[in-house]
């Protein structure tokens, strides 16, 4: 047991342990919720200059498009300005959680 063992130190180990985690430098820590760029399927997108509601690709994963071209560049723009903001506050990018959706896993 972690407690059990910082109660068995003497009361001077405790107070100079809690003295050094008090002074402790800690890097920003961020988080943050992203939704994916824009859909193969929107009203307006292309995917390689043309419609991805016509591609084989469709006919086999209706309900799970990509990202458009445009939605490519903007996730990749959105991961640019993440990275940035990320080492401008000290921090990094440690861990991500996606939808295991492609255009989520693709943003």
């Amino acid at each position: 047991n972690a407690h059990g063992s910082f109660n068995n130190l003497s009361k001077g180990s405790r107070a100079g342990i809690v003295a050094r985690w008090q002074q402790r430098h800690q890097e920003a820590q961020l988080f943050g919720v992203v939704r994916h760029a824009e859909r193969a399927d929107a009203v307006y997108a292309f995917v390689d200059n043309g419609r991805w509601t016509l591609s084989e690709d469709y006919m086999q994963w209706p309900l799970d498009p990509p990202l458009s071209d445009a939605g490519l560049e903007h996730a990749r723009e959105i991961g640019e300005t993440i990275c940035g903001f990320a080492g401008d506050n000290h921090s990094a990018i440690h861990v991500v959680i996606t939808s295991p959706y492609f255009r989520c896993t693709q943003t």
